[in-house]
């Protein structure tokens, strides 16, 4: 799963707007914005965590998380 506020801290810290690092995950920013505001869990799509972990330079593990939950995440059940 997705951790969106490790997401949001590395593209602010990274200098990166939510649409240029669409851009470089190749995804669109409505689906990237859905992701970081926890709207969209990519957990099925591996390979849009590693583009998007790519684009911010950073391996995976940065981005993602196994031991929360979904509530933790804020994310409705």
């Amino acid at each position: 799963m997705i951790n969106r506020h490790a997401l949001t801290a590395l593209r602010i810290k990274d200098g990166q707007t939510k649409a240029r690092l669409a851009q470089a995950a190749g995804i669109s920013p409505q689906y990237y914005g859905e992701i970081e505001n926890g709207r969209r869990l990519c957990e099925r799509r591996p390979d849009i965590v590693k583009a998007i972990a790519t684009a911010l330079d950073v391996p995976t593990s940065a981005i993602t998380c196994t031991h929360h939950t979904r509530e933790e995440q804020g994310v409705p059940a």
